[in-house]
């Protein structure tokens, strides 16, 4: 995978974006569910944040067996 100026500008808006989110939609959760709702957040991320890894990881994979077939 090329690291392009493009790229980086997602991973930093991706950085940016969550750093503002997740934190006030915890407060809002937090307010109105209670302390329950911090492990099924956490749970939800992980499963968000690995589903994103294999994809990105499937995408990087199609990309090379294209670039060696084609």
């Amino acid at each position: 995978m090329d690291i392009t100026g493009r790229v980086t500008s997602w991973f930093l808006v991706g950085g940016g974006v969550g750093s503002m989110f997740f934190p006030w939609f915890v407060g809002q959760r937090f307010e109105s569910s209670g302390p329950i709702f911090m492990p099924i957040l956490i749970l939800i991320i992980f499963i968000t944040g690995l589903s994103l890894m294999v994809g990105a990881f499937y995408y990087v994979s199609v990309r090379k067996k294209q670039k060696m077939h084609g």
